[in-house]
């Protein structure tokens, strides 16, 4: 794989994660994911329980549609929020958002970056056309994992019940309801196959003219990710000497190259580790060579995406959270998080495989 080859799948991918980005970023502005914490608190029914299983679905599902970035910065703040406002413990929360921005990131192809590098590979095992129901089935199993995991650790925090909220100023019904507008539209956009870079710049568009309707000072040159896209591009390049270097064909002997059952584990162990010491999106590239059937390029996004729970570097999600809960005051304390991130990311990429290769076979 020579620079030119890594540019010309990379660009398209930086241009769609700025885009999402700017979505995210002024959606966050314009009040929406203020109004869902509101209607969040207002539907748990004085349950600690309930609220969480809100933040958890929400998390999904902005995961699911809006990529596992956009989870880690917005979807985190609301939940932060929230445990203030009720006076909770953050721990459970704030590992919630995190753990399903990564683990949620196999349910629909633009959730994570190395979904779209599966899709970009010049002969892909997988489209987007055949997404679902294999692979959308597989990320159910990797989102449903450690909910079931938090669940059974905080079993007694979430049995409580909630203080009550505080009141909340009103928000800009017009930018409330245009932000909802294009995150909807780009969930369907998505589901239905539209070409994301289009649909991505697109929702970015109206947005920010409606910022520039409503509310100017929103539209500032930092909403813009650029330490993300430098980040990404700078792990690009470094995979691209990496592979000059011939690593490659030394991690790809150590995957394996069999069909079995056992194979598909070995690969997706692989990848676990890989992301969780160099990042999961040159784990990805560089075990990419191993993945030349269906059953274990599905066996490399599992083991890329819901992997990465352990180091702080394993993701740029991961980064991106812990930025958001120091800036809260919320203390990341890395050992625990580290150590059942571990026995989460081994029990969910376990059960994933398991159930893709039962179900489906091993290709």
């Amino acid at each position: 794989m020579d620079a030119g080859t890594v540019l010309e799948r990379v660009v398209p991918i930086l241009y769609f994660l700025v885009c999402l980005t700017v979505v995210a970023e002024l959606a966050d502005r314009m009040g929406l994911f203020e109004v869902l914490g509101r209607a969040a608190s207002r539907i748990s029914g004085g349950r600690v329980w309930q609220l969480w299983l809100i933040i958890a679905v929400v998390s999904v599902a902005t995961t699911a549609v809006l990529s596992l970035d956009t989870t880690a910065v917005l979807v985190t703040p609301v939940a932060l929020a929230l445990i203030r406002r009720h006076r909770l413990p953050p721990s459970l929360f704030a590992w919630t958002t995190i753990w399903t921005a990564n683990c949620a990131s196999l349910l629909l192809p633009v959730a994570n970056l190395t979904n779209l590098l599966a899709l970009s590979h010049p002969q892909p095992t997988i489209t987007a056309a055949n997404w679902w129901p294999r692979v959308g089935l597989v990320g159910v199993i990797c989102a449903s994992v450690p909910l079931l995991v938090l669940a059974v650790r905080h079993r007694h925090l979430l049995a409580s019940d909630l203080h009550h909220p505080e009141p909340q100023q009103g928000q800009d019904r017009v930018q409330v309801v245009a932000a909802g507008l294009v995150c909807t539209g780009l969930a369907v956009a998505f589901i239905a196959g539209a070409p994301i870079t289009t649909a991505a710049g697109l929702g970015a568009l109206i947005l920010c003219l409606v910022c520039w309707w409503r509310q100017p000072a929103a539209l500032e040159l930092r909403i813009l990710p650029w330490r993300t896209v430098l980040a990404v591009a700078v792990l690009f390049a470094a995979v691209t000497l990496l592979h000059e270097l011939g690593l490659t064909a030394g991690l790809v002997q150590v995957t394996g190259t069999g069909d079995g059952r056992g194979d598909h584990l070995r690969l997706a162990g692989t990848a676990m580790l890989a992301s969780n010491v160099i990042n999961n999106l040159p784990a990805y590239l560089l075990l990419e060579p191993a993945a030349d059937t269906a059953g274990r390029m599905i066996a490399l996004l599992v083991g890329v995406n819901a992997g990465p729970l352990i180091t702080p570097w394993a993701s740029v999600a991961t980064l991106l959270w812990a930025n958001r809960c120091r800036a809260a005051g919320v203390p990341v304390v890395w050992r625990s998080l580290s150590g059942w991130g571990a026995l989460c990311a081994v029990l969910t990429v376990g059960a994933a495989v398991l159930f893709d290769t039962v179900l489906y076979g091993t290709r």
